[in-house]
């Protein structure tokens, strides 16, 4: 997939999924540990478990700045905020992203997403990373206006995020998407 098609694909996925949620009371998995923070596969090391917490918290604070440029009606660039979470394909994808909501002048209005699980990819490694962590998310009853007109309600499906590190910093920069019927079936 080259980049203009990628760019395309993530921005249809961002309009009806909205990648957005952080600021979304954290739900119920499978994967959770009963104080309801996520946990990595039984199978990791413990520099990968401390790998994975990490990119985690990378993600959450990814994806409340996410969130408040989606309130915005988008960006033109992605502001310091959260470009200091993201580096390579994911920020490329995002920035383009990100132009697409303003010039369409698409906004984040209600409800955003909801994160239905958070957990350690373990199948899906991207070339070059250290961590993959794999996010469920239901965005049916996201908000989202095209020009001022409420637009058709989002889908459930999960975010693979591919992170390592850049001037030793963790930041996440491949994602991959995937559209599902229900989080549950995971």
């Amino acid at each position: 997939m080259n980049l203009s098609q990628a760019v395309t694909a993530i921005s249809l996925v961002v309009a009806l999924f909205v990648v957005t949620g952080c600021s979304s009371s954290p739900a119920e998995s499978v994967s959770q540990a009963p104080s309801g923070n996520p946990t990595p596969a039984a199978s990791t090391s413990p520099r990968q478990e401390e790998l994975y917490e990490q990119a985690v918290g990378v993600y959450r604070k990814m994806r409340v700045q996410m969130e408040e440029i989606e309130r915005a009606g988008g960006a033109d660039e992605l502001p310091p905020e959260l470009d200091q979470y993201v580096e390579g394909f994911l920020a490329e994808t995002l920035t383009g992203t990100y132009r697409q909501w303003k010039r369409d002048q698409m906004v984040l209005y209600g409800r955003a997403e909801t994160d239905v699980w958070v957990r350690e990819d373990l199948d899906g490694q991207v070339e070059g990373s250290l961590v993959s962590v794999a996010v469920c998310s239901d965005g049916r009853q996201a908000q989202i206006k095209k020009a001022g007109v409420p637009m058709s309600s989002g889908v459930v499906g999960i975010n693979y995020y591919a992170f390592k590190y850049f001037s030793g910093e963790l930041k996440a920069f491949d994602v991959e998407y995937e559209v599902i019927d229900s989080c549950a079936d995971r």
